[in-house]
């Protein structure tokens, strides 16, 4: 066969049998497209009508009335054929065309393989260029398992300068490499008094907004985390650029640091309710964040939520007093809680027990802080209720200035007919 007749049995297989094939993906198309249009289309234009599209003839009206209400009625048959048909016509499609093949002469086929031989290289060639640098490619593995070592190496022996380059190859091969290496890079800068250089390292990793790369995740989380931990706000574009780094530092789901971060900013932001089911989430890796959950839920004005979460405080707080009787802060923010339920006697006795066990002036000045929101909270109190829990304020804390503030309105308050009570708190 002349050279010619090959070229020609290589067309008619291109434009005749593989033109089939191209039909049959067509006509695919097309019935999908044609179940979208009965299973939301159609029915969407039958509601509209039914609500009312202004015609003008009443008797035309009624027909099309009728006729979109038995489209809708109609839809739970039509729908399921139209769904089975595409189906069938998927896995038919490939059949009809593989038979189809099939009766084609392989003297044609014979002299149509070497363009099947280019299109096969073509796709091998073109696997191995988008998936053969990939990290995930037992060479690539290698190769940044190998450069791991080498950066540790290099941490410890004090040559950051060489660890940096290395673990800058490490991330154009690897860019979603596992950021311990990272961490001890950061840490060995920090320790070294170079603080300033590992962030401006790390901002040459992950470059900020208008940047045309993106850069290493694990980057990312570090600026992200760290300008987390300067909110509120220190600059215009704080916000801006953490959230700019949050985007980049992938599923928050997989660290605790990100998860907070993410949270921080959500309240920085004002996104209250984003903010508060963060931060209730957070709750339940660390039982201190129902206390600013509930403060998020408040301020969004979800007061059903707000009491929930702290009835869950409650709960949580009260078995952390159970298994650490000592820790100040645990039973600041557990009389914080106690006092937002209006449960005062109790909010006041676990700030007592804290003071009993471990004497400190922090107790005390919590003690006469409580006493006296206690006596603002009770506006309605006595004048003589009001006093003593003011002197009770002063008796924990005599120099405490918001009791002696109350103090002092509470004399201001009164008429000059009460000199009794005047005297009272003379």
């Amino acid at each position: 066969m002349s050279m010619k007749q090959r070229f020609e049995a290589i067309l008619e297989f291109l434009s005749f049998r593989l033109g089939g094939f191209w039909r049959s993906i067509i006509s695919t198309f097309d019935d999908i497209r044609g179940v979208i249009n009965s299973l939301i289309v159609s029915p969407l234009e039958s509601f509209r009508g039914l609500r009312g599209a202004p015609v003008d003839d009443e008797e035309e009206e009624l027909d099309g009335t009728r006729f979109q209400t038995k489209n809708l009625l109609l839809l739970p048959i039509t729908a399921p054929l139209a769904v089975f048909s595409l189906l069938l016509k998927v896995v038919i499609s490939p059949i009809e065309i593989l038979f189809d093949l099939t009766q084609w002469r392989l003297t044609k086929v014979l002299w149509a393989l070497p363009a099947l031989m280019i299109l096969i290289a073509c796709c091998i060639g073109g696997y191995f260029y988008f998936y053969g640098s990939s990290a995930d490619s037992p060479n690539q593995t290698a190769r940044v398992a190998n450069l791991v070592d080498q950066i540790r190496g290099e941490i410890e022996s004090g040559d950051l300068e060489l660890a940096k380059q290395n673990l800058s190859q490490m991330y154009s091969i690897a860019p979603a490499a596992d950021g311990k290496v990272l961490e001890e890079f950061v840490k060995a800068y920090s320790d070294a008094d170079k603080v300033d250089e590992a962030i401006a390292y790390l901002k040459e990793l992950a470059p900020g907004i208008g940047a045309t790369k993106s850069g290493p995740i694990e980057a990312h989380r570090f600026l992200a985390t760290g300008l987390a931990g300067e909110l509120p706000p220190k600059r215009p574009n704080h916000l801006q650029a953490l959230r700019h780094h949050l985007d980049r530092s992938g599923d928050p789901n997989r660290r605790l640091d990100l998860r907070v971060a993410w949270a921080k900013y959500y309240f920085s932001s004002e996104q209250f309710e984003k903010a508060a089911n963060a931060y209730r989430r957070l709750s339940k890796n660390d039982f201190r964040f129902y206390v600013t959950a509930a403060t998020c839920f408040r301020l969004a004005g979800d007061k059903v939520n707000y009491q929930s979460v702290m009835v869950e405080a409650k709960r949580a707080f009260e078995a952390e007093l159970e298994s650490d009787p000592e820790n100040l802060e645990t039973r600041m923010m557990a009389s914080r809680v106690f006092f937002e339920l209006q449960d005062f006697e109790r909010a006041e006795q676990i700030l007592v027990e804290g003071r009993n066990r471990k004497p400190s002036t922090i107790y005390d000045d919590a003690l006469a802080t409580l006493c006296t929101a206690k006596m603002a909270l009770e506006r309605n109190r006595p004048f003589n209720e009001k006093l003593d829990l003011l002197k009770k304020a002063i008796g924990y804390s005599p120099e405490h200035g918001p009791a002696m503030t109350a103090i002092l309105s509470l004399y201001q308050s009164l008429k000059e007919t009460d000199k009794d009570q005047k005297q009272v708190i003379l």
